[in-house]
This record gives C-alpha cells, sequence and structure tokens, in this order.
C-alpha cells in the first residue's frame, strides 16, 4: 500500500442487476428500468477507474464532514460556508466523476439577500448566477452552498465507493492519510481561541454522536502522525470532540499542510501564529555580534528593537535568557547580519519559551512570518 497506487473499480460496485454499456476505453453508461410503475432512474456515464490520490482523499474527508446522503438513495447532498470548499467539492464531482450542472442542485441560503454576494458565490464557483438558487431562512447566520445531485444510480454508486474506501487501508499511506485528515478538518475542524488573552487553547475536530466511525478514523490517522489527542463527549448535545494540545502537536499538523484546505481556518492559525511569542538562544560569539553596536547605546538599541531598557538589559545579559525572534530579526538588520548566518548560531528554538522544536524548515517559517509582519 505505500509503494503502490490506490484504484476503484467503479464497474465492480455496480449492483448485478443493472445495465453496463462501454462507452469508451474510460468511460461507461450505468443504469436500470424499472419492473413496477413510476419512472426508471436516469442514466449516469461515469469513469471505469478512478485514482485515489491526495486530492480525492481531501475530498472524501470534506464530504465526509459536510455532506450527506439521502436516506431514500435518490440524491446526495454537500453544505458548506465556505467558497473555498464549496468550489474544491463542486469541481470534484465534476472532475472525477463527470456529473453535469443540468445533473446538480446549487442553492445559496442567506438570511437577508444581497445580490452582490449572490454574484460573489457565482464567480467563486465559477457558476452562472441563473444556475443558481436562492434561498432564505433566518435558520443560517452566514450564508452557505447547498449542492444537491440528483440521481440514485450515482447517490448508490458514491456510496459504495465512500464504503470502500473506508474499508482499505489508505491510512498506511502518508500521503493519503495527511490528505484525509486535511479534507476532514476543513469541514469539521476548528482552532479554539482564548478571546481575552488571544492565544490557540486546542486544535479539535467536532463531531456527533453518530460519526463514531469517522472518529476512529481521525484517531487512527492521528497516532500514526504521533500526534496526541483526547476524546470530550457530551450528551448535553450529544457531540464527539477530539481536542489536541501542546505546540508539538500544533508543529506536526502544520507540517502536514492540515490547514490549507480551508483558507478561513489557515487565516486564523497563521494569525495566532504571528502573535505567538517564540523565541532562540544563540551562542555566545553571535549574540555579541548582535548586541555590540558602535554607534548606539543599550537604550537605543533598545528602542531600534522594540525592547524596553529593562528587558533589553536582561536579555543582553543574562546569558541563559531566549531572545524573541523579532528582536533577533531586527538586531541583524541593524548589524547587517544575515537572518542565514543568525540561524546557522542558533542553540535551541522553543515556543513560549517552554515547548523546544528542532526543525529547519519550521524555523526557516516563523522568520519568514515574523520578519514581514
Amino acid at each position: 500500500m505505500k509503494n503502490t497506487k490506490l484504484t476503484v473499480n467503479i464497474i465492480e460496485l455496480v449492483s448485478k442487476e443493472w445495465t453496463v454499456e462501454e462507452v469508451d476505453n474510460n468511460l461507461f453508461k450505468v443504469y436500470y428500468v424499472n419492473k413496477g410503475r413510476g419512472n426508471s432512474p436516469k442514466p449516469f456515464i461515469l469513469p471505469k477507474i478512478i485514482e485515489i490520490n491526495s486530492k480525492f482523499m481531501e475530498a472524501v474527508g470534506m464530504y465526509l464532514g459536510d455532506g450527506k446522503l439521502s436516506a431514500d438513495d435518490k440524491h446526495l447532498g454537500f453544505s458548506s460556508i465556505d467558497m473555498d470548499m464549496s468550489r474544491f467539492i463542486l469541481d470534484f464531482f465534476i472532475t472525477t466523476f463527470k456529473i453535469s450542472l443540468k445533473d446538480m442542485t446549487i442553492s445559496i441560503r442567506f438570511k437577508e439577500f444581497k445580490k452582490k454576494k449572490l454574484a460573489n458565490w457565482s464567480k467563486a464557483l465559477d457558476v452562472p448566477i441563473s444556475k443558481l438558487k436562492v434561498q432564505l431562512t433566518q435558520r443560517t447566520r452566514n450564508e452557505s452552498c447547498e449542492m444537491q445531485i440528483s440521481g440514485k444510480v450515482f447517490r448508490i454508486i458514491f456510496e459504495n465507493i465512500l464504503n470502500t474506501i473506508r474499508k482499505s487501508d489508505f491510512l498506511e499511506n502518508q500521503e493519503l492519510r495527511r490528505a484525509f485528515l486535511r479534507g476532514i478538518f476543513a469541514a469539521e475542524g476548528n482552532i479554539a481561541i482564548n478571546s481575552k488573552e488571544n492565544y490557540i487553547v486546542c486544535i479539535q475536530f467536532c463531531l456527533c454522536y453518530h460519526e463514531l466511525k469517522l472518529l476512529e478514523l481521525i484517531q487512527k490517522a492521528l497516532r500514526l502522525e504521533n500526534v496526541t489527542s483526547k476524546i470530550i463527549k457530551r450528551q448535553k448535545d450529544t457531540s464527539l470532540t477530539i481536542q489536541i494540545t501542546n505546540w508539538n502537536n500544533y508543529y506536526k499538523l502544520w507540517k502536514m499542510d492540515l490547514f490549507i484546505r480551508n483558507l478561513r481556518k489557515e487565516f486564523q492559525f497563521l494569525n495566532k501564529l504571528k502573535i505567538t511569542r517564540f523565541s532562540c538562544k544563540i551562542n555566545k560569539n553571535m549574540k555579541e555580534k548582535l548586541f555590540t553596536n558602535q554607534y548606539f547605546s543599550d537604550r537605543q538599541l533598545g528602542y531600534l528593537i522594540g525592547a524596553y531598557p529593562t528587558l533589553f538589559h536582561k536579555t543582553r545579559y543574562n546569558k541563559n535568557e531566549f531572545i524573541k525572534v523579532e528582536f533577533l530579526i531586527n538586531l541583524a538588520k541593524i548589524s547587517s547580519i544575515s537572518l542565514e548566518e543568525v540561524k546557522s548560531n542558533l542553540i535551541e528554538f522553543r515556543v513560549n519559551d517552554i515547548t523546544p522544536i528542532n526543525d529547519k524548515e519550521f524555523i526557516d517559517f516563523i522568520f519568514n512570518l515574523k520578519h514581514f509582519i
């Protein structure tokens, strides 16, 4: 599994009682005729084989979180308040399964209709306004996109595909496992913030009691990534929450690009990174080069880097003191020392002066992030 591609043969998932006709080497037509009363369900032309790559697994994760399979087997749906996620899922069905817009109903739900916002959704989805239905409801705070694909044939086949993937060993493949986590976090993830002190309390996946199997999948994926978590079960609102704390875990989530499939949540995480304290211990020689300046006094140098005199004095003369990344960046500018040279002389890098992280890629990222604040 780790070194081979995972594919699904869709023809094998079709009911033996249905009719399958070959269209070409890559596509087939599938349908069946009702034996009793009522119209027969419409046929679909689908790919014979689909490759389960990272984009596919991101879409599966999103769908398992925000998608819905109708109980009557006649349609499937997806709902999101995020334009980027809605576009991603729309492209997924059109590109992967060749679903036509004529087989879809796309509704934009508003608490209060605004023509400009409808135009924004049309542009984001790349769908004509004439194709978008407007729904007014008092049950939503933000406008949202509701997608529905009608057709019993595709509804049943898509459920069979989801079940096939869930029963496979895709979690043993790092690329697919991380893609699944990105998708499910985009749909069900949350970054809990302490509003008073403005810091990350935890990162979590929020589910319901009936999603126990999905919870087990997420837990297993996190364990394989060496991310520790705990489960919080609340009877009051029948919620199941996978809660992740500690910057060692946050760093691992960042490494797998957990946040990139939801721009709103990615911005929230990056925004908190900007105000988080990252600090370094540097060797004696580099510290001396940075803090010794023939043109400025200690008081002036402290002012230039944004440190009060007492803090500057403590930072300079306490050999065990960790120095804020922002101070190092400013000192490097003043001393005409490259940041690469500064980073090559780091002894230790910490988050909030507590959690050590030893990864050059992450350290480079933080220095770049703080450099442009």
